[in-house]
């Protein structure tokens, strides 16, 4: 990689997508917006990298209270996907 005049050393990790991810990012890199997937997941990561002081006030505040319990983004993100899960069930239920 070279970045801003020099030569950085990179360093090779292993990640877990959902299909339904590496079909968009295939997409994007078959679009020709991205070299390649690594191309596509650097440019992801500065992206967030860049607006993580972006995030609003009361996520930020979620996020601390989090930690406090000990819990990790992937806790968050789960318990947010089992409410969005139940809302839409109660709503279905609701119609009916």
């Amino acid at each position: 990689m070279y970045y801003k005049g020099m030569t950085m050393k990179e360093d090779v990790i292993t990640i877990r997508l959902s299909k339904w991810d590496i079909q968009r990012m295939n997409d994007a890199v078959d679009r020709g917006f991205f070299t390649n997937r690594s191309d596509f997941i650097r440019a992801a990561i500065r992206k967030m990298a860049d607006n993580i002081d972006d995030v609003p006030p009361v996520v930020a505040e979620a996020i601390e209270k989090a930690k406090k319990m000990g819990l990790t983004l992937k806790d968050v993100e789960r318990f947010s996907r089992e409410a969005r899960h139940e809302l839409h069930s109660q709503s279905k239920k609701r119609l009916k």
